[in-house]
């Protein structure tokens, strides 16, 4: 009977969900980001539902910091590694013990050894009953194997215990964060050359969906950090839209996740200079528009989560088209987006401008906002629908369309700004193509968990948090 062991990897190249919520991987990349000498491997005779793919990779060796760096801000992914080893490729495997570690130093990195031999003795006795202690101290730095080597000698405790944190992972054999895993007392680990463990082919590599709790978001996003860097990045030309899923592990596709919607509106350089460095996630959505009853039903009752995603126009070249959200915007865009319903709007734009939105519908017979969350129903106008329509086209059908496919709604003004529904001017606003992510290249675009916290007046005045 083969023996199976089951490790995992960052893999590179865009992180993506499919329908199903199976995150893609390009198996190519699987090997490339595995830096250590070591890597931990785990016996693959559990079951491994998806729940516990983030705890798996704490179970691997991956810190939280990590695997949150990896997944929101170098936009990689994780693949589980399974390889099965027989009579001819028998893996050297070293017990995650601090005697392993010591052996598997000894009999793969002699000279990492020959500088570590006179400090292991006290180390291990220091941190036999308290290794957390020496995590916090001052003195510890990361340090892989490398910088080790190119040490000037003799090295210091601070130096060779850096090295075995960095390296070993010896602080897995102490780590509070561990004692409720779901895969303590299930399988064993041990360390494995990095080298051996790839040396054949036999791989099954299978793509991971990782859900990140929560309170790790909340502990190292730093939006406004990222936000600044892309600034600096792209010359200050960023664009910007908040959006959300149903849950961590399906990225934003899309700027809007609207089936079928073709255009999104987004918030220019201005918001993203401003708004987004200084202020709080819940703070910038009300500032965007959106309303405490809102967010609460999303983040509270249904549970949905909260992206922000930041385009560069420069990068994208021509291929982004940005308009003013201003009347004259509508119509350029509707010219190159729309153009059989072009004449139409300029026919009717006047009075479009001048009249109420209650006023149409009193001319449909219908509300138009009863009609957005239906794309079948024969009073949705898409742009096929209303193409079908009989000539001439009357002012109500236009506008109806410009809400439907535009999304321009009670609020819109036409001056380029939001409007609160308090009254209140917002911030400058855009309108461009809702643009599929997955097809622009990795450079133009950031995406962010928001994490939002909803205060507490407003989760007893709509309903408390259920989870």
């Amino acid at each position: 009977m083969r023996n199976q062991y089951l490790t995992a990897a960052i893999t590179s190249g865009i992180s993506s969900t499919t329908a199903n919520s199976c995150a893609t991987v390009d198996p190519k990349s699987v090997f490339r980001s595995i830096s250590h000498k070591f890597i931990i491997v785990t016996t693959d005779n559990l079951d491994i539902p998806q729940s516990h793919h983030y705890q798996l990779l704490l179970w691997l060796g991956f810190k939280p910091s990590k695997i949150y760096q990896t997944l929101f801000e170098s936009v990689e992914n994780f693949a589980m590694i399974i390889r099965s080893e027989n009579s001819y490729s028998r893996l050297p495997l070293y017990p995650m013990t601090s005697d392993g570690i010591k052996s598997a130093i000894e009999n793969n990195l002699p000279l990492a050894y020959h500088r570590l031999q006179p400090w292991l003795p006290i180390i291990e006795k220091e941190t036999k009953f308290n290794l957390n202690q020496f995590l916090s101290n001052d003195d510890f730095c990361e340090i892989t194997y490398d910088a080790f080597i190119s040490l000037p000698q003799p090295i210091t405790k601070a130096q060779a215990f850096s090295f075995l944190i960095s390296e070993m992972y010896m602080r897995h054999l102490q780590d509070s964060n561990e004692k409720d895993l779901y895969y303590r007392n299930r399988s064993k680990r041990y360390l494995c050359p990095t080298k051996e463990f790839i040396k054949v082919d036999n791989f099954e590599i299978v793509p991971m969906s990782i859900v990140i709790p929560e309170e790790i978001i909340k502990a190292y996003s730093n939006p406004p950090r990222i936000v600044s860097d892309f600034l600096h990045k792209t010359n200050g030309k960023v664009f910007g839209r908040i959006c959300s899923t149903p849950s961590r592990c399906q990225n934003p596709q899309n700027l809007s996740y609207i089936p079928g919607r073709e255009t999104a509106f987004v918030f220019g350089p201005e918001t993203v200079r401003t708004l987004l460095l200084h202020k709080k996630p819940y703070e910038i959505l009300l500032e965007l528009g959106m309303l405490p009853e809102g967010i609460h039903d999303k983040c509270c009752i249904r549970k949905h989560v909260y992206w922000l995603i930041l385009l560069c126009q420069d990068l994208l070249g021509s291929e982004l088209n940005i308009y003013e959200a201003t009347w004259q915007g509508i119509v350029t865009a509707t010219k190159d987006m729309y153009p059989e319903a072009y004449n139409d709007l300029l026919v009717h734009l006047e009075e479009i401008k001048a009249t109420r939105i209650e006023v149409f519908e009193r001319m449909a017979q219908f509300r138009f906002i009863d009609v957005l969350a239906f794309r079948d129903s024969p009073n949705y106008f898409s742009y096929q629908r209303f193409c079908n329509l009989p000539q001439p086209r009357k002012a109500w059908q236009v506008r109806l369309f410009l809400y439907c496919e535009f999304r321009v709604l009670e609020l819109f003004t036409g001056d380029g700004y939001t409007k609160l529904e308090d009254g209140k001017i917002g911030e400058k606003e855009y309108l461009c193509r809702n643009y599929n992510l997955s097809k622009l290249d990795r450079s133009q675009y950031v995406i962010l968990p928001l994490s939002v916290d909803v205060p507490d007046e407003v989760m007893k005045q709509f309903g408390k948090l259920t989870h």
